[in-house]
């Protein structure tokens, strides 16, 4: 069998869905399988570098990584006649969308649908975004022969709101990258603490600091528990910026308890979660919602929001709150930092919740399901 993955989502540095995809890569380069790949990628600095499948053969395409409308078009326009002419079996679309058009002759498709936030939660996604992933995603969903969703929630929205029988739909979850399963060090954590000027007690806020992340409401629990007892800091990574700009500008003010690393690299980030006294993920919409396991991965307890995926992704594993009520995120803050039998209670299930997202395990269910549909 012979795989064309479409991943011009990949990029040098890696957010959301390019490290899902980054994962889905590394996992196939850790099974046995005979089959082979076509990779096709966007051309970014260190895309040779990327860890695949033995018997894969990576394509650099003309078109930047910074330029979605770029990599749109090289995708509608271009990739069926590249899959045809390399003769692959099957077609797996890794974000979202297919081409219009089909191939002649016809080649098996997959798609991967990372989320609905395009569908309903426009006021969340870039206007250009929106516009394109509503154009094309109910084409997409109709051409495929089956969508990979990465949680239940996902799975019955689609459902619910496109039609889609639950038939076509295969839930597979991300895996979590190799870094995630390795010991850590004193001595790493303590040069990561050096490297990014972490204070010594801080909640993490892992994620593009975007409208969805919910920091505003984030903020005022932290303010709130601040007057309980807690001194931390809160600590962003927010490698991007977003309809946040006004707020952007507040967190580097002055005597701000609020820390923002920017971009941090891969090998840093258990570390990074390692150091700190919780994960704060508590967005209003996600498709899955990967920093809760990575946080789990490295022994940190979690506090999440109580809808959507992130339930499903938490295993029973985290401190579910309401994202929308400050005194419920505060409350939950203060319980995870102040009660360490339920603290320690979370991490010990998390670590179990964990084993479900080894990247190689995920890996096989996702070759399993191109050989179901090639044979087809």
């Amino acid at each position: 069998m012979h795989v064309a993955l479409e991943a011009l989502a990949l990029g040098a540095r890696n957010t959301g869905i390019g490290v899902c995809i980054a994962n889905l890569l590394t996992g196939l380069a850790q099974i046995e399988s005979t089959d082979l790949f076509t990779i096709y990628t966007s051309d970014f600095e260190g895309a040779h570098d990327v860890v695949r499948p033995a018997a894969a053969d990576l394509v650099t395409v003309p078109c930047s990584a910074e330029s979605r409308l770029v990599r749109a078009a090289w995708r509608q326009f271009c990739l069926n006649r590249r899959v045809r002419r390399d003769g692959a079996d099957l077609l797996h679309g890794t974000a979202y969308v297919l081409p219009i058009a089909t191939p002649d002759p016809p080649v098996p498709t997959v798609v991967t649908v990372h989320d609905l936030i395009a569908l309903t939660h426009p006021q969340f996604c870039p206007t250009l975004n929106a516009w394109h992933f509503r154009s094309l995603l109910p084409r997409t969903l109709r051409r495929a022969r089956r969508i990979i969703v990465h949680s239940r929630a996902t799975a019955d929205e689609l459902i619910g709101r496109s039609g889609v029988p639950a038939r076509k739909i295969s839930v597979l979850r991300p895996g979590i990258a190799d870094v995630f399963f390795k010991r850590l060090t004193k001595a790493k954590r303590e040069s990561v603490a050096l490297r990014y000027n972490l204070p010594e007690r801080y909640l993490l806020f892992a994620g593009n600091l975007e409208p969805k992340k919910n920091l505003r409401t984030v903020l005022a629990a932290l303010e709130r528990a601040s007057e309980h007892g807690y001194t931390g800091s809160l600590v962003l990574t927010a490698p991007q910026c977003w309809k946040n700009h006004p707020l952007a500008a507040k967190l580097t003010a002055p005597g701000s308890r609020i820390r923002v690393t920017g971009y941090v690299r891969p090998d840093d980030m258990p570390a990074l979660y390692a150091n700190a006294d919780a994960l704060v993920f508590v967005s209003l919409v996600e498709g899955f919602g990967l920093p809760i396991v990575e946080a789990q991965a490295t022994g940190r307890p979690v506090v999440t929001s109580n809808i959507l995926s992130m339930p499903e992704v938490a295993g029973g594993a985290a401190c579910l709150v309401d994202p929308f009520d400050v005194a419920s995120i505060r409350e939950g803050l203060l319980r995870i930092i102040g009660d360490s039998s339920y603290r320690d209670a979370l991490v010990r299930r998390g670590h179990e919740n964990v084993k479900r997202f080894h990247p190689a395990s995920i890996a096989a269910e996702y070759v399993k399901l191109y050989e179901e549909l090639a044979a087809a």
